[in-house]
């Protein structure tokens, strides 16, 4: 195996562990929360109970999160 093959499967290896790692902090509590929260702070739904705000923005950010996770081939 020549250099190039040998850099070209290490950039591979580590180009799939950045990818694992990123779609597990996606899907950790951790960053929904942090997510949810931000989204939260920044968007108000008229007639709609701050209570009941946080619980749409958490179930959205799961959905999304869920999606994004899909896309990168990891769920």
């Amino acid at each position: 195996m020549d250099i190039k093959s040998m850099l070209m499967q290490v950039a591979e290896n580590q180009a799939s562990e950045m990818q694992n790692e990123i779609a597990a902090w996606l899907q950790s509590e951790e960053f929904e929360e942090k997510l949810a929260n931000a989204l939260d702070s920044k968007i108000n739904i008229p007639f709609v109970k701050d209570e009941k705000e946080a619980e749409i923005f958490r179930d959205f950010v799961d959905v999304v999160t869920d999606i994004v996770s899909g896309l990168i081939g990891r769920k």
